[in-house]
């Protein structure tokens, strides 16, 4: 039996009018996905009750169509609610309930948004059962059929084979997105051929990340993670209403599930109410008490994992260490925007380990990009040297600037020698021992081959205080850089001869050396008074008269 035409006499032509079209028209266009229809029925769904949906598509060969239809079992329409709800614009049985995700009653007509052939709703409350049938021009024809209960709303979308296909996966990208976290099981069947689908869509709420922290407060359900690049993602029971660029706090994505969420009238974005500040607040509140205690406990641990794995294999340490860098790198992007303690890595320790230091940055004084001679010197003085780098070169100015403002680079301020005798190859210590004899010849007390570190890096040689040279231990000897270089060249006396055993010069002499080592040694001892300006004849003299006594 047929109860209701769009048109007033059922002998009159059915057309809707030009308001109407114009309206519905407006309505389709401001869906910027024209997909999003699955998440308006999904929410029609939920609102009724359901306790499952399911989602099909098949293909009709014989008519070139797609048939896409959601079915579920909620509670269904009556004869009234079809028609002074669902096809009437604007209206909704939802207005007074503030837990239903759909309203303004605009959902349904999405539909239209893929240009179906038809759409057909069949639906009933359990003693009842109606057929709705809409066509393009969006009229419309209401039918009693057998009792039933729940809804099913069918599209009937001409297209091609491989048109369908397609469909089939842009449907599934879209359901994804919209409808990851519904509160009931979601499943999509696909029949088509080539673009079988078999799936459940719904899944647990949450976010992926490391470190991610998933909270619950009275107001909303908060999952969140360290980003560089933060989202913001706001769900009503599952259902995404709105994902923008996280712009309330720098690096840190997050999902919010609130029932206090309400989207704008054009359901492209949330409403900015007062419930909405509140559920921002709540977020900003957990991100500080909660992410932020656990980004900074597994950097910590991450850390404290690095340096057990100091005497493992090299793939296990360097595992260790980049599970620790990631861990760093996260705890400082979050601390640009939060109060946190940083977990600092120290360079090194008296044991040449690396060291965790957790508390006010402001003790550490220096810091550098990498371990080296002057940051275990350092270490040995008791001085504590930030790695800064460790954490990768885009969050190393975040981490000096927590260290005291005074706080310099170690290598702009010191230099550091590491005494290598003893434990050199046996033609380098060879020639070191020739070198050593020529320059005592001329009056300087002390040749060392040593490590150099800080900002003489690429002299040939340092003059240090004897006695300190001969006295020093394996961490070395750490002198100010200005000191160093005012008296770089000052050979004479007390001060001894540091040669730099990177140094070109050196390593030439040293591959020279393999073939004549005594005239390796004189080239070396005189190029060293030649580069500190003490080269005369007298010396040049003594030099080849001590030649014989090393050759």
């Amino acid at each position: 039996m047929v109860f209701r035409t769009r048109a007033d006499k059922l002998e009159a032509p059915i057309s809707a009018s030009d308001a109407v079209k114009d309206a519905v028209g407006t309505m389709v266009r401001q869906f910027a996905d024209p997909l999003a229809f699955y998440r308006e029925l999904v929410q029609n769904s939920i609102d009724a009750g359901a306790s499952a949906i399911d989602v099909r598509m098949r293909y009709d060969s014989d008519a070139d169509a797609l048939q896409v239809s959601v079915h579920d079992d909620g509670a269904g329409m009556n004869l009234e609610t079809i028609e002074r709800c669902l096809l009437v614009l604007f209206r909704s049985s939802k207005d007074k309930d503030p837990t239903k995700i759909g309203k303004f009653g605009v959902g349904f007509f999405s539909v239209f948004a893929v240009s179906p052939q038809t759409v057909r709703v069949d639906t009933g409350t359990g003693n009842d059962g109606y057929r709705v049938e809409l066509r393009p021009d969006y009229t419309y024809e209401v039918t009693e059929s057998s009792a039933r209960k729940g809804t099913v709303v069918s599209l009937t979308i001409g297209m091609r084979l491989g048109e369908a296909r397609s469909f089939v996966e842009r449907s599934m990208n879209a359901i994804e997105r919209w409808c990851p976290h519904v509160e009931l099981p979601l499943h999509v069947l696909s029949t088509v051929r080539g673009g079988e689908v078999d799936k459940r869509v719904d899944s647990p709420f949450g976010i992926e990340g490391t470190p991610s922290v998933m909270v619950r407060r009275s107001n909303a359900t908060i999952a969140m993670t360290v980003s560089n690049e933060g989202r913001a993602a706001f769900y009503k029971r599952g259902i995404l209403l709105y994902e923008c660029p996280n712009t309330w706090i720098s690096g840190v994505s997050f999902k919010v599930e609130a029932s206090t969420l309400v989207h704008t009238v054009s359901r492209d974005n949330v409403k900015r109410d007062g419930a909405f500040a509140q559920v921002i607040a709540s977020v900003e509140a957990a991100v500080k008490s909660d992410l932020a205690t656990t980004a900074a406990a597994a950097a910590r641990s991450a850390l404290e994992e690095a340096i057990a794995a100091h005497d493992e294999q090299p793939a296990a340490l360097q595992a260790a260490q980049a599970r620790a860098g990631k861990a760093l790198r996260a705890v400082a992007q979050l601390a640009l925007s939060v109060a946190v303690d940083v977990p600092l890595p120290l360079c090194d320790a008296e044991d040449g380990r690396a060291r965790v230091y957790v508390g006010p940055a402001a003790k550490v004084r220096y810091f550098a990009p990498e371990p080296s001679v002057l940051t275990r010197a350092l270490c040995s003085k008791k001085q504590l040297v930030l790695w800064t780098h460790c954490v990768g070169e885009s969050n190393a100015d975040f981490l000096r600037r927590q260290l005291d403002p005074w706080a310099v680079d170690a290598r702009t301020r010191f230099v550091a020698l590491a005494p290598r005798d003893g434990t050199l190859p046996p033609f380098e210590e060879d020639l070191l021992d020739r070198t050593r004899k020529l320059l005592a010849a001329v009056d300087v007390p002390m040749v060392r081959a040593v490590e150099i570190s800080g900002v003489s890096l690429d002299v040939l040689f340092l003059a240090v205080d004897a006695q300190t040279l001969s006295s020093a231990t394996r961490s070395g000897v750490v002198l100010d850089a200005a000191d160093a270089s005012n008296k770089l060249y000052t050979l004479f006396s007390t001060r001894g001869c540091a040669i730099n055993r990177k140094h070109p010069a050196w390593t030439r002499a040293v591959a020279a050396a393999e073939k004549d080592p005594a005239f390796a040694a004189l080239c070396y001892a005189r190029l060293v008074l030649l580069s500190a300006g003490k080269l005369d004849s007298r010396r040049d003299y003594t030099l080849f008269d001590s030649f014989a006594s090393v050759s």
